[in-house]
C-alpha cells in the first residue's frame, strides 16, 4: 500500500509533462496539488485500516473505506469547477475534449454532482450492508453517467446553435 501511495505521487508528478495540453496545469495547480495530496492520505487511511485489521483490531473496514472514497469525492467534486482542459485529470470525453466550454460548463456540473454523490456515500456509510452499498454506488452512477451525457447535450447543443 506505500508503494501505491508513492506511485501515484510520482505518476501525478510526471503525468503532466506527455499531456499535449500541459500549460493548462498552471490554471489548476493548486486543486492538482490539493488532489494529488488527498489521494496519498487516501492510500494511507487504507493503510492504516489494512494495519489495524490485521493487528486484530475491530475495524469496520466497509464504512471507513466508503467513507474516504466519499470524503474523495467531496474533496475533488469541489476542485473540478477550477480544472481545465487536460487528458489527464477530470471528466474527458471525447465532448469536453473538443470544446473549452463543454469542458467548462460539464465540469461546473460534475463538481456539484460528484460532492452530492460523497455525501451521499458518507450519509449512507454507517447504514447495513447492502443499503449502504447501494445508495453509494448509485449516486455515483448518477453522478458519473450525468455528466457524460451533459457533456454530450451540451456539445450537441453548442454545434447546431
Amino acid at each position: 500500500m506505500p508503494l501505491l501511495g508513492l506511485g501515484i505521487y510520482l505518476l501525478m508528478l510526471v503525468v503532466p509533462r506527455w499531456d499535449p495540453r500541459r500549460e493548462n496545469y498552471a490554471r489548476f495547480l493548486p486543486a492538482y496539488r490539493l488532489t494529488r495530496a488527498a489521494l496519498v492520505l487516501f492510500t494511507a487511511v487504507l493503510q492504516g485500516v489494512v494495519l489495524a485489521a490485521g493487528l486484530g483490531r475491530a475495524v469496520p473496514v466497509g464504512p471507513v473505506v466508503q467513507g474516504a472514497v466519499s470524503f474523495l469525492f467531496l474533496l475533488i467534486g469541489n476542485q473540478l469547477g477550477r480544472v481545465r482542459p487536460n487528458y489527464f485529470f477530470g471528466i474527458r470525453t471525447p465532448w469536453t475534449l473538443a470544446s473549452e466550454e463543454v469542458w467548462r460548463r460539464t465540469h461546473r456540473l460534475g463538481a456539484w454532482l460528484l460532492v452530492g454523490a460523497g455525501l451521499v456515500g458518507l450519509a449512507s456509510a454507517p447504514l447495513p450492508a447492502p443499503f449502504n452499498a447501494a445508495l453509494f454506488f448509485g449516486g455515483l452512477a448518477v453522478a458519473l453517467g450525468w455528466s457524460i451525457l451533459y457533456s454530450y447535450l451540451v456539445f450537441r447543443r453548442l454545434r447546431s446553435g
